[in-house]
């Protein structure tokens, strides 16, 4: 008797392991996917416990087309390292079959999306008045991955935004590949993208869209779960949203920026979960990485080497918080000191600036402790040189600096295109380590200026609030275009060249009255 007439053995498909290969076994489910070639033929059969791909070189899955509900008898074979079933021959269910695969479907989804309420990594009265949020948000993670949507997360390409993806990356991957029991299911299912911009800029969800439709016959036609972290919540993002919403996109938005009433209403009106501590009167200081993480730990209660990744994002973001100072204990309990994260941050702002556009999972994971003796030689390898050519271009700035002062009050004004490199090191950080060097003196301020835009690095020590500000400049020069965001200290905002110097006088007066 050869495989094919031998009686074929009754399996979930979850249960299927390597030792099966070579056996003939029987599998009833749902076909979820076509794959767009001829021949061989390929679907993907999905049942209560788990999708598998069943392929025939012979016609015998002719007839087999999605949302059918079939059984399915054949050898189990791997390829590379995927399990798949050579099909033999298929036959349809009767209804009280399809009816009972239905329901053991709908019960795992409910079991899959159900998240057990574990104790967040620290302690914080801030994450518990948002728990039921952020528990929903890992809760719609899960079941998007349960129901075979590819991921796409899309990240401020800045520590606290590569902190924020990575730790959904590290929770979300295993997941990824237990669903489509493949572990090179996370090529297919999983894209991690980084932008330049602190919003989720439209050409940015253009080229997600193109990608997504690109893949769509791949993945079996399915909407993908987009993930939208650290990106702000501007009326920036509004139409990005909504271009990816046409597109059968599942959208999760973890944010931390202030917005107003209108921003955030619109974009919970768009996504299907909006996650930002000022929905609950918080502000910023609870960044981004450290509510992905926290998140992250909720999709996945097994993810690893999560422990610092709260703290570099709050130490990238200058987060000053009682839930800073734990995680920052948290991370020293995982071997990273305070000052190691400070070098580590700063060299993963100039990797990634290098990376732009790319995702480059690899050197990622090994900047972000994947590989630790590999992270300790990026940074001795690179923080040295770049801290001596950051402090040269900070002190050539400092001394082209147009300074202002009114009653002991200071304010210092720098031309971004004419006093500072292209390239490496960005407007932002040069701004922020003027400031820096600069308050110890009074200054309240460092505005960095181009044609168009301002970027903005406020003291502490100033009254003046970044979101309050642009409401009064959209108030005064109501054809300037104006617009832009970011944190209450640091940000930028833009308008039209044409009322460069009237707008920068403006925010000079601004911030004098705001301080007498």
């Amino acid at each position: 008797m050869n495989m094919e007439e031998k009686e074929a053995i009754k399996k979930d498909i979850n249960s299927i392991k390597d030792e099966d290969i070579g056996k003939r076994i029987s599998i009833e489910g749902k076909v979820v996917r076509e794959a767009p070639i001829e021949k061989p033929r390929i679907i993907s059969l999905s049942d209560s416990s788990g999708t598998i791909d069943v392929i025939s070189f012979k016609g015998a899955l002719d007839k087999a087309r999605i949302d059918d509900y079939i059984k399915v008898e054949g050898i189990v074979k791997k390829k590379d390292d995927k399990v798949e079933i050579n099909a033999i021959s298929i036959e349809g269910l009767s209804d009280e079959r399809k009816r009972k695969i239905e329901k053991r479907i709908a019960d795992i989804k409910r079991k899959e999306r159900k998240i057990k309420s574990i104790e967040f990594l620290i302690h914080s009265e801030k994450l518990e008045a948002m728990r039921t949020d952020l528990e929903r948000c890992a809760s719609e993670i899960k079941g998007a991955i349960y129901d075979g949507y590819p991921v796409l997360i899309r990240h401020h390409g800045d520590c606290d935004g590569y902190s924020a993806a990575m730790a959904i990356e590290r929770a979300t991957l295993p997941l990824i590949e237990k669903r489509h029991k493949s572990k090179g299911a996370v090529i297919k299912y999983y894209r991690r993208a980084p932008s330049r911009t602190p919003y989720y800029d439209y050409s940015d969800a253009t080229r997600d869209i193109t990608t997504i439709n690109r893949d769509k016959d791949f993945v079996g036609g399915v909407g993908t779960l987009l993930i939208i972290v650290d990106m702000g919540s501007s009326e920036e993002n509004i139409l990005s949203l909504k271009k990816a919403k046409l597109y059968d996109c599942k959208i999760v938005v973890i944010d931390h920026h202030a917005s107003t009433k209108e921003e955030s209403e619109a974009i919970k009106g768009i996504a299907d979960v909006y996650i930002n501590p000022h929905e609950y009167g918080f502000g910023s200081e609870l960044c981004a990485g450290m509510l992905a993480t926290e998140i992250a730990k909720l999709i996945n209660n097994k993810v690893e080497k999560v422990e610092m990744l709260p703290a570099l994002a709050g130490i990238g973001d200058r987060s000053d918080c009682d839930e800073m100072i734990s995680y920052l204990e948290l991370a020293k309990a995982d071997g990273y000191s305070e000052e190691y994260l400070r070098r580590l941050a700063a060299v993963i702002d100039f990797e990634t600036y290098h990376m732009r556009y790319i995702e480059s999972r690899e050197m990622t994971a090994d900047l972000l402790g994947e590989d630790r003796e590999k992270q300790d030689k990026i940074v001795e390898m690179i923080y040295d040189e770049l801290e001596k050519k950051i402090e040269a271009i900070t002190d050539s700035v400092i001394n082209y600096l147009k300074r202002i002062e009114r009653n002991g009050n200071k304010i210092g004004i720098v031309d971004i295109l004419e006093v500072s490199e292209r390239g490496y090191p960005g407007a932002g950080l040069i701004v922020g380590r003027v400031l820096s060097k600069m308050e110890k003196d009074g200054y309240l301020c460092i505005l960095g200026k181009t044609k168009d835009s301002v970027i903005f690095r406020i003291s502490e020590k100033s009254n003046v609030r970044l979101g309050a500000l642009i409401e009064i400049l959209q108030t005064k020069f109501p054809f300037a275009m104006i617009s832009g965001g970011g944190h209450d200290k640091a940000g930028t905002i833009r308008f039209l060249p044409i009322e460069q110097e009237n707008i920068i006088n403006a925010i000079v007066e601004e911030f004098f009255e705001n301080e007498s």
